[in-house]
């Protein structure tokens, strides 16, 4: 639509809240949302004149004004009389000085409306809802995640998560050198002529805040993306300190070996501290996921390939999913702080449980000096 939002993101909303369980009168609100407007401008030039210029751009994508005939059928039409009256709420909201109740205000309304709608379905209905998932994936968001091979989402975390991030990681960097649970990754640091920790894996087996939110809220959107369940298949911090190496380019499906694990795995990165080119952040070629597996030398991809790098910036609390045959690398930190980043991969729990078996084959990985099944780790682990 010349860039002016999404084609049928009336239908995007109203799909959202369906799988929420709200009712089918208020998802109905949505869905009307474009058809309110057409309904408007058809009847009366006034309002027409004043939607914004990107909302006229859009009127002629969404199927401009109605029929004689249809405008009759909408006026007779009880609900739709509903969905004019939001209609008239949402632009009556883009005034900045209007005074509104806050958010807040409104969620027991919400809840109030899926608990009820829950009671008078069928339970057939009922089992095809996402009851109250902690974040739920858009179909537009599906649709670039098949496009990309990589999706990023903000505030997919609570305020509370967000805010804690860093004390559940200090507090594991305080028991690496006691707790024979987590394994543990340092590198060689020329900027200060001494071994700095770099990694941490297992994290999920020591910290309980770490665990729940791993288990919980991130595993809840990657079995959304598979739809079905997903399991966790391993779990690491990586900590990059000033000068701390990078990664050169590579695809994880090289280092899970489909006859030993699972045939694909989904990789979710949550940003510890904010994550720029600076301090060497994760770089992905989009759209490059359905190629399989390109040629390279002990996990490291060939330079062959022109790929174009993508950097993601992300603050504090996002997350990243990116699939196992994206190509990817990340580099150097050049910044004066440290930038840490977890990494959850999960996989189908269809293919079975591989967590324990992973970290067996990795224990043997460790007694060779490398930090990575791949050889892909630019600086020199110890």
């Amino acid at each position: 639509m010349e860039g002016c939002g999404t084609l049928n993101h009336e239908l995007v909303g109203y799909e959202f809240l369906k799988k929420l369980g709200v009712s089918e009168q208020a998802a109905y609100i949505a869905k009307s949302h474009v058809l309110a407007k057409r309904y408007l401008c058809s009847v009366d030039p006034e309002y027409a004149d004043s939607l914004s210029p990107q909302s006229q751009t859009t009127l002629k994508y969404q199927g401009n004004l109605l029929s004689d005939d249809y405008i009759s059928q909408l006026q007779n039409d009880k609900q739709f009389q509903n969905a004019l009256r939001f209609r008239k709420y949402e632009e009556q909201a883009k005034d900045p000085h209007i005074i509104c109740p806050p958010i807040a205000h409104y969620y027991n309304l919400i809840l109030d409306n899926i608990t009820n709608n829950l009671k008078n379905i069928s339970p057939k209905e009922t089992g095809n809802l996402t009851q109250y998932p902690q974040y739920h994936v858009s179909s537009e968001q599906l649709k670039a995640w098949d496009s990309d091979g990589a999706l990023v989402i903000k505030n997919a975390l609570s305020k509370e998560h967000r805010s804690e991030l860093s004390k559940w990681t200090q507090d594991l960097i305080n028991v690496t050198e006691n707790n024979p649970k987590l394994l543990v990754h340092h590198e060689y640091s020329s900027t200060n002529n001494q071994d700095i920790l770099c990694r941490i894996e297992k994290m999920t087996t020591v910290s309980k805040d770490w665990a729940n939110v791993c288990q919980g809220v991130i595993r809840d959107i990657v079995s959304q993306i598979y739809n079905e369940p997903a399991v966790l298949f391993k779990d690491k911090i990586n900590l990059k300190g000033p000068g701390g190496a990078g990664f050169y380019t590579h695809q994880d499906a090289t280092a899970y070996n489909p006859q030993e694990f699972a045939k694909h795995h989904i990789s979710v990165m949550v940003a510890i501290d904010s994550s720029n080119a600076q301090n060497g952040c994760l770089q992905i070629a989009k759209g490059r996921h359905k190629e399989g597996i390109f040629d390279n030398k002990d996990g490291v991809t060939s330079e062959k390939y022109n790929f174009d790098f993508t950097n993601v910036i992300a603050e504090i609390g996002d997350i990243v999913l990116f699939d196992s045959y994206l190509p990817h690398k990340s580099g150097t930190n050049f910044s004066d702080l440290w930038r840490k980043t977890a990494y959850v991969t999960y996989n189908r729990m269809s293919e079975g449980q591989f967590y324990d078996k992973y970290y067996q084959k990795k224990a043997n990985v460790l007694k060779h000096g490398n930090i990575s099944i791949n050889h892909d780790f630019m600086g020199k682990a110890h």
